[in-house]
């Protein structure tokens, strides 16, 4: 009867705010990462609005913003603490890493991202799996400085995530990088790029791409 329940009384301003503080706090803590919500909302039917969701590692130096997240997920699959999501539509991002030895700093600014297909996000598990991916519009930079590159230390409490995705499409993005002292600037334009069946593996720092197409 909850479940049932549940969808209507989450049209309730009062009950929306309870809502968003909770989920921050449950993502927050499953985690480890201090997660954010200005204004959660609904978009009828089920589909719900988050406005200003930030994600910050607790090193701080990791980071990720969106104007606005339109999502729409399975309710049963969050008591395992997965989410199983049937739209995810991003709008507005931006993205920030910098490593902890300060050798590499990435920066991303992306209009839409908007994630299809069968996909799962495991909370406890520290799992991606995304079936479909689209990214339009955007800039990504990306500086390295060899010197400064430090041997990584070894940090049995942070989250190691592995991330899938069956297929990423990329349209009009535009990448600059630096890699002192070998590069000072390299520039490209990307019209479209289709990558399929790509990996990143934080467990053992490895990063693959079964297949890579551009124009």
């Amino acid at each position: 009867v909850f479940l049932i329940l549940l969808p209507l009384v989450a049209y309730i301003p009062p009950v929306q705010s309870l809502l968003k503080e909770i989920a921050c706090s449950v993502a927050s803590d499953a985690t480890g990462m201090d997660i954010s919500i200005d204004r959660f909302g609904l978009k009828f039917p089920l589909d719900v609005s988050l406005c200003g969701v930030t994600v910050v590692e607790q090193s701080g130096d990791t980071m990720l913003h969106a104007g606005e997240a339109v999502v729409d997920v399975e309710l049963i699959p969050l008591l395992d603490m997965q989410v199983v999501p049937q739209k995810l539509q991003l709008h507005d991002c931006r993205y920030r890493m910098r490593s902890a030895d300060s050798s590499m700093l990435l920066n991303a600014s992306v209009d839409y991202v908007k994630v299809g297909g069968r996909s799962l996000v495991d909370l406890g598990g520290s799992r991606v799996d995304v079936g479909d991916i689209v990214v339009k519009g955007g800039d990504v930079s990306l500086a390295m400085d060899v010197w400064k590159a430090k041997p990584a230390e070894n940090d049995s409490t942070a989250a190691k995530w592995m991330v899938k995705a069956g297929n990423i499409e990329l349209e009009d993005i535009r990448f600059a990088m630096t890699m002192l002292p070998t590069i000072d600037t390299l520039k490209v334009a990307i019209d479209r790029t289709v990558l399929r069946n790509g990996v990143v593996d934080l467990v053992n720092n490895h990063i693959k791409a079964g297949y890579i197409a551009t124009s």
